[in-house]
């Protein structure tokens, strides 16, 4: 039965992931033009939707434009980076592979809670890799990390966080 309902709900995102890009483009056929209402047909003249069998394809938007909604359904969600990190001489390096269609990443830290909520970035970069030189060589420290991935139109969610912990030698 769960197999069952995971395949039901993997084939249901796909038709909506596929219908996303066909009212996109339908939308962005129709330019920079405001849309009649907050409901409408998402493909424009000549299509009537009291005679289309479709209904013209209905589709809402709250966006100003046709171009924007289409713009913005025709893109492909960022994913969040995979962080790691790499303890080297007295230094912390994170990296994580570059995301698909990100031009940027934010990288956010905190000094006591591993579930901290991200608030201002720490660094903002266009690398896939920081290098936090004040987090190894304090005995009894503990940073946490997460990022996320950005472009002009859109953010990912936040990674996984990592830590960095030192502990001193006891006698």
């Amino acid at each position: 039965m769960r197999k069952a309902t995971k395949t039901v709900a993997m084939w249901l995102g796909i038709a909506a992931g596929l219908a996303g890009l066909e009212h996109g483009y339908f939308e962005i056929l129709q330019g920079n033009t405001r849309p009649p209402s907050l409901a409408f047909p998402s493909m424009g003249p000549p299509c009537d939707p009291a005679v289309a069998w479709n209904a013209c394809e209905p589709a809402m938007s709250i966006l100003p434009s046709f171009l924007l909604t289409g713009v913005l359904a025709l893109l492909r969600p960022l994913a969040p980076p995979r962080l790691q990190s790499l303890p080297l001489i007295q230094h912390l390096q994170l990296s994580w592979p570059a995301v698909p269609g990100a031009t940027g990443y934010r990288v956010y830290w905190h000094t006591a809670n591993p579930y901290f909520a991200p608030a201002a970035p720490w660094q903002t970069t266009a690398a896939t890799s920081v290098v936090d030189p004040d987090a190894l060589g304090q005995p009894g420290s503990m940073t946490f990390y997460a990022a996320q991935s950005f472009n002009g139109f859109a953010q990912s969610g936040y990674s996984a966080r990592v830590g960095e912990f030192e502990f001193g030698l006891v006698k």
